[in-house]
């Protein structure tokens, strides 16, 4: 059951991430889109979790230790992407298409299965409050990128950080709640393994 289902969240994460890239590459040809496609977290949280799962697919070994307690981060990048759309995003964000099935499954079907393993396989992870640390280096990475990339360009990638929009007061705010989302999620994640 466990190898079946981290070979399905492999699949199914490169199809979501393929089927976004094809709108951008062939049915709205755009290179510079195709290239800003993979500057949001979504794609990203979705590459993170096709890689971390294909490498354990490759080498068994692999999913022990340091590399074994990367999955609480997976995990939650991948929820926040998904609740983060679900919340903020799906009313403004209608693909067709190819597109929409491509948001299926960056948005719901991969961080779905990812969440499922998770309940699945919970007995068989611990994690330390010092794995938070680890976690948190991915999403504070991300937010300073995007902050940057928007003072350069004009383009904050989400309207909860346009500044235009927002103000800094809002990014502010967008950031914190960002973190402290992030932060629950953790303290529940490693609440739902001690259980056990």
């Amino acid at each position: 059951m466990k190898k079946k289902l981290m070979i399905v969240i492999t699949v199914s994460a490169f199809i979501g991430i393929l089927l976004d890239t094809i709108v951008h590459v062939f049915i709205e040809p755009s290179i510079a889109l195709t290239i800003k496609l993979y500057l949001y977290f979504t794609i990203q949280s979705n590459l993170i979790v096709f890689i971390y799962f294909l490498l354990i697919l490759l080498d068994e070994k692999r999913d022990k230790g340091r590399y074994r307690s990367m999955f609480g981060g997976v995990l939650i990048y991948i929820f926040i992407t998904m609740s983060v759309f679900i919340i903020f995003l799906q009313a403004i964000f209608h693909p067709t298409g190819v597109g929409f099935f491509g948001n299926l499954f960056v948005h719901y079907i991969t961080p779905g299965l990812v969440i499922t393993y998770f309940i699945y396989e919970r007995q068989n992870y611990h994690f330390e409050y010092k794995d938070v640390l680890l976690w948190l280096i991915y999403p504070l990475s991300y937010i300073a990128f995007v902050i940057i990339l928007g003072s350069l360009t004009g383009d904050y990638l989400y309207p909860f950080f346009q500044v235009e929009v927002v103000g800094i007061l809002g990014i502010v705010i967008a950031m914190s709640s960002l973190i402290i989302l992030f932060l629950l999620l953790s303290f529940l994640v490693m609440k739902m393994v001690s259980n056990d």
